[in-house]
């Protein structure tokens, strides 16, 4: 039932304010006749509006066109439709002229004198008179059907005529409002995404932390930090090797950098401060490459990670539970991931990344970098989100776009010293509060005004 109406505002039945209600012809083809456009469910949209990508022309005969020709201020109802929410919706026809309609809808022609078509289709939007359909709607297979039985008995508000035109227009402003308040607030993601990508570029350029270098010129240059720790690493593992003779046990296997040219590989740019240089990732940290063998079996805790897993900047668990024992991960001949390395995305969808904050194992969608003494964990995840656009130019495609470990491995990475890399990670980390928090805002705010316009568009 209609709720409490205004003084001057009555509830009628519809049947006593409709001239017509009419079902559409079918749109069949092979028949003889005059190729004309019958309009279909797919045509029409709920706000009134035609597409024209599908339309399909039906051979009808002239009776049948002068029949079921639409003519603007017609109201046309879904009879049927798989959606419940569309089935019984009532949308005001603002013309072309030249279509007919299909027996999917119902066309409604109603005395003007005492109904204007544009505020009967937004009474029967209001939530009163909506329900009364729902409730006289047949489901059966799929589809929801009203039938003209079933507005005829709806009862609606009516105000005077002249009071109808009023909240025509009024509705029509809001929505128009509305609509551009939405476009508006629909911007403000992609615009929040460039900010992002601006602030990641600035800081990896140098722009966050120039006023530090200034107060801190004598730290040591990456490029020195660079040739220590390649000099520590040699060192080490002739050591790992000693050690591995004097127990006639098998020589260890060299880490992946040492497959790097120290010499070769280092770059320098004039765009970058002086003491940053442009290295390969895979020459300032160690790589697990994920084997192709997927394990048959998850029974243990080490957590078996996917891409879908990498939601936040860290990772502890996988969002389906699933987990390995080590007797699992030694039957792929995987390898756990140690915590504090930076897992990658290398399929599909490019600069995705998080830390290991707990042993996991990932699959082959997935490249993991080791913690090094040249990189900061988080500068790192930070860097690879970066260069998602230089990922995308790089990814061989078949079917899927993907990145080999050459790939992965020769990601160019601006490397600061360490003590700035520290405090980039730090300015970074203080942007992105600022920008969650603005998103935060931002769905806070739209839910509301969508809410309120919602509101505002309904008739008592």
């Amino acid at each position: 039932m209609v709720s409490k109406l205004p003084e001057n505002w009555i509830s009628v039945n519809f049947d006593t304010i409709t001239l017509l209600a009419q079902n559409g012809c079918g749109a069949r083809r092979g028949k003889e006749g005059i190729p004309t456009v019958v309009l279909r469910l797919l045509d029409l949209s709920l706000d009134g509006s035609i597409s024209t990508e599908k339309q399909r022309l039906v051979p009808l005969s002239d009776l049948q066109i002068s029949k079921y020709a639409l003519e603007r201020g017609d109201l046309l109802a879904f009879r049927v439709n798989g959606s419940k929410d569309i089935a019984g919706q009532v949308v005001y026809y603002k013309g072309p002229e030249k279509y007919v309609f299909c027996d999917h809808f119902i066309r409604l022609k109603l005395h003007q004198q005492v109904a204007n078509p544009r505020y009967i289709s937004f009474a029967f939007k209001a939530p009163d008179v909506r329900s009364q359909i729902e409730t006289r709607m047949v489901s059966s297979a799929g589809q929801n059907t009203v039938a003209q039985s079933t507005y005829a008995g709806v009862n609606l508000p009516l105000p005077p005529l002249n009071e109808q035109r009023r909240i025509v227009a009024k509705i029509e402003a809001l929505t128009t409002h509305s609509r551009k308040a939405r476009e508006a607030l629909d911007a403000i993601p992609a615009l929040l995404d460039q900010f992002r990508q601006s602030v990641l570029a600035a800081a990896f350029r140098g722009d966050l932390t120039a006023d530090w270098r200034v107060q801190n010129p004598d730290v040591e240059p990456a490029e020195k930090l660079l040739e220590r720790v390649c000099g520590k690493r040699i060192v080490q593992y002739e050591e790992e090797c000693a050690v591995a003779r004097s127990l006639n046990l098998k020589k260890p296997k060299k880490p992946s950098y040492f497959s790097f040219d120290l010499d070769q590989e280092v770059e320098y740019s004039q765009e970058l401060p002086k003491n940053w240089v442009i290295a390969p990732v895979g020459l300032l940290c160690d790589c697990i490459v994920p084997g192709r063998d997927k394990p048959k079996s998850f029974t243990g805790e080490i957590p078996w990670i996917t891409i879908p897993d990498l939601v936040l900047d860290e990772i502890y668990k996988s969002q389906q539970g699933v987990g390995l024992t080590k007797q699992e991960i030694s039957e792929v001949k995987a390898r756990i991931i140690p915590v504090g390395s930076v897992i990658m995305s290398c399929v599909g969808r490019f600069g995705i990344s998080s830390i290991a904050r707990q042993p996991i194992v990932v699959n082959q969608q997935l490249h993991a970098f080791l913690k090094s003494d040249l990189l900061e964990p988080r500068y790192l995840m930070y860097q690879i989100r970066s260069l998602a656009s230089y990922m995308d130019g790089l990814a061989t495609s078949t079917t899927v776009a993907y990145l080999n470990k050459s790939n992965c491995n020769n990601l160019p990475i601006n490397l600061p010293p360490v003590e700035e890399q520290k405090l980039i990670v730090s300015r970074l980390d203080k942007a992105w509060d600022v920008i969650s928090t603005l998103e935060s805002r931002y769905l806070g705010f739209a839910e509301k005004v969508w809410s309120t316009a919602q509101k505002s568009h309904r008739l008592p």
